[in-house]
């Protein structure tokens, strides 16, 4: 899987500081990246930083112009030579996963070589710039190369000519001598053991010449010569004897009973044409003759495929429980089998919205499976709206001597609209709520003081309607109502 850059983070890397993380971003929908700005604002940092990371070398580093064991001042990678330094690099691919890799700058390594103070590790996902302390601070698992984690994979070795290529070190790769050009292009271009079967063919297959010995060619070359000059002396034999002896009587080749047209005595009468297809379909019984035995598996295999073809197997399987202990089909069988189909397919049916494209699994609680449930076991969905619209008729019949009005002159078994016509509709509806425990749905809007709802959908019953009732009845007498 190929990644791309996302993005860079660095914390006390040359010349930014250990104050915070400093991050360079990256769109990865859009291509090429273009980094621009003035000198000194950490362009050249940013490549080296990456091409620390990836290849735990920065190229334009010259580190033999002085004694590697040489102890400096401080790290030559840190700003602050007291705290460690980070670099964070986050990788995504098209998949949108995303991979974090780090490295740990060791402030105590003060030595020139400075690639033994670097340990790096990989993170899967990506990291929130505001947890990366806590993340690295509590890292554990470091390695000496990004490359010992097995989990991205490149040529670390050809960094810088494969995958960057130094402003300063242009002709890195041309100063390579010819056979360290020549492995990287093999490995850059998969080459893979090309070279070592193009040295297998001109030394063991074919040779340098005609005459070279212990190659393949030149041997197999050598048995044709000497089965040619085997088969022209036996020709020559047959021929002198032939010559020596009386002639051959004639006798056919095949014993059928009509003798066919090659076969016969006389050939005379044939075209040289005839007698070249004559020939063309000895050779095809010759060849036949010798793979016989290869033809009577041939015939033998196909009736096999026959027998085992998908469609066969699948129709015997099928029939094999419906079958008597003598093989005769059973009808009972077969129509319980259909009766168990119908079932599915009704359930099927009924559980059509459950398929819809849009249907959101997570919206739905334990307890209205339960409910839906206890609609079926209560008579279904018919049953279920028979028990509302009662539920809806006994609740308006109760509230007819109470100073209400029907908003609706027909309306829905679900819900009644009630318009209290001696007061507030929503005063009522926090006194139920605040005084009886009782919940009643408000209006919004405009008409907020004007009506309020209550539902029959639901475990209701018409005990309880009563009791609203009875509420609506004690706050009349207390004058509310």
């Amino acid at each position: 899987m190929q990644y791309r850059i996302k993005s860079l983070r660095v914390k006390n890397f040359k010349c930014f500081d250990d104050s915070k993380f400093y991050e360079f971003s990256f769109d990865e929908e859009k291509t090429p990246v273009i980094l621009t700005g003035p000198n000194g604002f950490g362009k050249t940092t940013f490549f080296d930083a990456l091409e620390l990371v990836f290849s735990k070398n920065i190229t334009r580093f010259e580190t033999k112009i002085e004694n590697k064991n040489t102890n400096l001042l401080k790290n030559i990678l840190l700003n602050k030579a007291e705290e460690d330094g980070y670099i964070v690099v986050t990788l995504v691919n098209k998949n949108k996963e995303y991979i974090t890799l780090m490295a740990k700058i060791d402030h105590t390594k003060k030595k020139v070589v400075y690639r033994d103070s670097i340990n790096f590790g990989i993170e899967e996902g990506s990291i929130e710039t505001q947890r990366l302390n806590e993340v690295l601070n509590e890292y554990n698992n470091w390695k000496d190369n990004i490359t010992d984690f097995n989990i991205i994979k490149y040529n670390m070795n050809e960094f810088g000519v494969y995958y960057y290529i130094s402003q300063a070190e242009s002709v890195h790769f041309l100063k390579k001598n010819m056979s360290e050009r020549k492995s990287t292009l093999d490995a850059l271009l998969e080459v893979g053991d090309a070279s070592k079967w193009s040295d297998f063919v001109k030394e063991e297959l074919i040779g340098k010449t005609k005459s070279t010995k212990g190659v393949l060619i030149n041997e197999e070359i050598e048995r044709v010569n000497r089965i040619i000059k085997e088969d022209g002396r036996a020709l020559k034999e047959c021929y002198q004897k032939a010559q020596d002896n009386e002639p051959v009587k004639y006798a056919p080749i095949m014993l059928c009973d009509e003798v066919l047209y090659w076969d016969e005595e006389k050939l005379d009468n044939f075209s040289e044409n005839d007698l070249n297809r004559g020939l063309s379909e000895l050779n095809r019984l010759s060849l036949f003759a010798k793979d016989y035995d290869d033809y009577e598996k041939y015939v033998w295999n196909s009736r096999l495929e026959a027998a085992i073809k998908p469609s066969v197997i699948s129709d015997m399987l099928l029939c094999i429980p419906y079958l008597s202990g003598n093989g005769k089909l059973e009808i009972s069988k077969v129509n319980h089998f259909l009766k168990e189909q119908d079932k599915i397919i009704e359930v099927y049916n009924r559980s059509a919205f459950l398929r819809r494209d849009d249907f959101n699994v997570s919206v739905f609680k334990c307890s209205d499976m339960e409910r839906l449930k206890e609609i079926d076991r209560n008579g279904g969905a018919d049953a279920e709206v028979n028990k509302v619209a009662a539920q809806a008729r006994d609740f308006r019949e109760k509230i007819k001597d109470l100073p209400f009005e029907l908003v609706s002159e027909s309306p829905a078994n679900g819900v009644t609209s009630v318009h209290p016509t001696t007061a507030d509709a929503y005063e009522i509806f926090l006194k139920l709520k605040d005084e009886y425990g009782i919940w009643i749905c408000p209006n919004g809007g405009e008409m907020k003081n004007t009506i309020f709802r209550v539902g029959h959908i639901g475990a209701l019953s018409h005990d309880d309607n009563t009791t609203l009732v009875n509420a609506f009845k004690d706050l009349q007498k207390r004058g509310v109502l």
